[in-house]
């Protein structure tokens, strides 16, 4: 009863909805539409947003085999193969204009890890090998050019210099290292290393699930609520991790890369995702 209700759903209102939004003019999808259904045709294109329709396009061919979900897979990814990727100094670009120039030229390995995903399922959905190698030159890009002694780094501007992590920073706290990107480059490596199994892969998917204290994320899941301050157990007695401020969120180290915040539902939605990835990729 609940799979034919969302199997309805999916066919009858999400999959059309996004159909309309392809631009068969100057490539990929439209992207803005507001809250009222007016759609802006000459608004940028963000590569995040063409990522995630690559995937959505080429996991729903994938359950359901309709081969118009596959072509629009296809006007996905050509367009982030011809435009969104910098074939000069590796990454991708963060936003496009319409027409698929790039608009900010701005290199986050949230960004990526989010290319490297639909790319790798886009393969696994179509079998062209030129997509799994596009994949691969953009795990290459990420280990070459973002990781420090502790981890993967975040912003940076087109030639690799670090900048500002604005992107995904909010109320007032910019931290070097998110929870959210984390996250997203487990969820990428997992969906590349499914591809073909590649033992390189492998090992940075350990070296990232091996950052995220498990047990400490049990405990806040199992107790979750007002008294519940840290994701990470005690964390004066875990390395990395500093407590919260008395007045604001929490400040987190380099090295700390659970990304410690007092524990809202945002956080529990993370909490659970962090669980799916160990679960997907074990």
């Amino acid at each position: 009863m609940i799979i034919e209700e969302v199997k309805k759903e999916l066919t009858g209102h999400i999959i059309p909805f996004w159909n309309k939004l392809r631009d068969d003019e100057n490539g990929g999808f439209y992207g803005f539409m507001s809250y009222d259904l007016k759609l802006d045709k000459q608004a940028d294109k963000g590569v995040i947003l063409h990522a995630r329709i690559l995937w959505f396009y080429s996991k729903a061919y994938i359950t359901l085999g309709d081969k118009t979900l596959l072509d629009n897979a296809r006007h996905a990814y050509e367009f982030i193969k011809n435009h969104c990727i910098d074939y000069e100094y590796g990454g991708v670009y963060w936003m496009m204009n319409y027409k698929g120039e790039p608009a900010d030229t701005m290199k986050h390995t949230y960004n990526i890890a989010f290319a490297i995903y639909a790319l790798s399922c886009y393969y696994n959905a179509s079998g062209d090998k030129e997509a799994l190698e596009l994949a691969y030159k953009l795990f290459h890009d990420i280990e070459n050019n973002t990781l420090d002694e502790y981890g993967y780094r975040e912003a940076f501007d087109r030639q690799w210099n670090l900048v500002s992590n604005d992107a995904l920073s909010e109320n007032g706290l910019h931290a070097d290292k998110t929870m959210n990107a984390i996250l997203h480059l487990i969820e990428a490596y997992t969906e590349l290393y499914k591809a073909d199994h590649n033992e390189e892969v492998a090992k940075r998917l350990k070296f990232q699930l091996g950052g995220i204290p498990l047990i400490g994320l049990i405990r806040a899941v199992a107790d979750i609520g007002p008294d519940r301050r840290y994701l990470c157990g005690e964390p004066q007695k875990v390395q990395g991790c500093i407590p919260t401020r008395d007045d604001g969120p929490m400040v987190t180290s380099r090295q700390c890369f659970c990304n410690c915040v007092r524990v809202s539902r945002y956080v529990f939605i993370k909490q659970l995702a962090v669980f799916w990835l160990f679960i997907n990729t074990l």
